[in-house]
C-alpha cells in the first residue's frame, strides 16, 4: 500500500485494516485515520495466528492517527505477529479499556514491535472518563 488512505471505517475488529494468516503488508507514505472498533485494533489488527508470521511494516512517513478501540487504539498486534515502524507515527489514538488499553500499540501473546525513528503518543481513557495522554508502547502476556 503506497500513498493511500484508509479513513473512517468501522468493523467488529480491525477498524481500518486486518492482517492475519501469514500476510505480509508494507504501508508506505499512507494514512490510517479515524477508524473505529468496539473490540481490538482501531486502526490495524495484526494477528500472527499461532506462529504464521503475519507482519506489517509502516514506513516513509506513514501515519496511524485518531483511531478508537477497546484495546490497541492505533495498532493491535498478537500471537507472533510483527509490527515494524520506520520513520512513521502512531499518534492521538484512543483505547477505552481502563485496565490494559494500549492507546497507541497493544502488543500481546509473543507479538513483536520494532520501532526506528518514530513517535508513539496516544491515550487510554481512564475510569473517570478523563483522557490521560501518555507515551505508550504496551506489552502484555495474557
Amino acid at each position: 500500500m503506497d500513498g493511500s488512505s484508509v479513513v473512517s471505517n468501522t468493523a467488529n475488529f480491525g477498524g481500518g485494516l486486518v492482517n492475519t494468516s501469514g500476510g505480509q503488508i508494507t504501508i508506505a507514505a499512507s494514512m490510517i485515520v479515524s477508524n473505529t472498533t468496539s473490540s481490538d485494533g482501531g486502526g490495524i489488527f495484526n494477528d500472527g495466528n499461532g506462529g504464521s508470521g503475519s507482519a506489517i511494516t509502516l514506513t516513509n512517513g506513514s501515519l496511524v492517527q485518531a483511531n478508537t478501540a477497546n484495546r490497541g487504539g492505533g495498532i493491535w498486534n498478537q500471537q507472533s505477529g510483527s509490527v515494524t515502524l520506520n520513520g512513521s507515527s502512531v499518534v492521538s489514538n484512543t483505547a477505552s479499556n481502563n485496565f490494559d488499553g494500549g492507546g497507541g500499540i497493544y502488543n500481546t501473546n509473543s507479538g513483536s514491535a520494532i520501532t526506528s525513528p518514530m513517535a508513539v503518543a496516544s491515550k487510554t481513557t481512564m475510569p473517570t472518563e478523563a483522557a490521560v495522554p501518555e507515551w505508550q508502547l504496551r506489552h502484555s502476556r495474557h
